[in-house]
């Protein structure tokens, strides 16, 4: 005697291998999603010190006194170098970020920096927060010539 259909046994084995397939695949697709977040964040501080790099330079050639400017538009996060508030250079970024105030609990929506003519940048450190709770943190040395990022994690 012949049977149609499938029995109880092979119908449990077939789903318990689709569910493992889906379970490995959403599992990708969140692994994923972190890298491209990671990548998005790191091309938003490579901006960030390019365009103060690229301030320090032009300010430097030009003999004048500027604003590094870093600005919290809700969507997303403009970064510019501008003397008597014309912008010089300007960026508009995908937001993955906030800026906050140092203790973390507020958020900022303006940081600048002074860049004098002959290129210095005044001391500063600028907090951020991504939406995953980890901290970062631009630090600007008093010399001026020295940037750096520094990565928090969430505590």
């Amino acid at each position: 005697m012949r049977r149609k259909g499938y029995t109880l046994v092979e119908l449990i084995a077939s789903l318990a291998i689709i569910s493992i397939i889906f379970t490995i695949g959403f599992g990708g697709v969140k692994i994923y999603n972190d890298i491209a977040y990671e990548i998005e964040k790191k091309h938003l501080f490579y901006e960030i010190e390019d365009i103060l790099s690229y301030g320090k330079k032009y300010l430097s050639e030009e003999n004048k006194d500027g604003v590094f400017c870093i600005e919290d538009k809700g969507d997303t996060i403009n970064v510019s170098v501008k003397v008597n508030d014309v912008s010089v250079r300007e960026v508009e970024l995908e937001k993955c970020i906030s800026l906050y105030y140092e203790n973390y609990i507020e958020q900022k929506s303006l940081e600048t920096l002074v860049i004098k003519s002959n290129g210095n940048i005044e001391a500063k450190t600028i907090y951020f927060q991504d939406k995953n709770g980890d901290r970062d943190i631009l630090t600007v040395a008093v010399s001026g010539n020295y940037t750096s990022i520094r990565e928090w994690k969430k505590e």
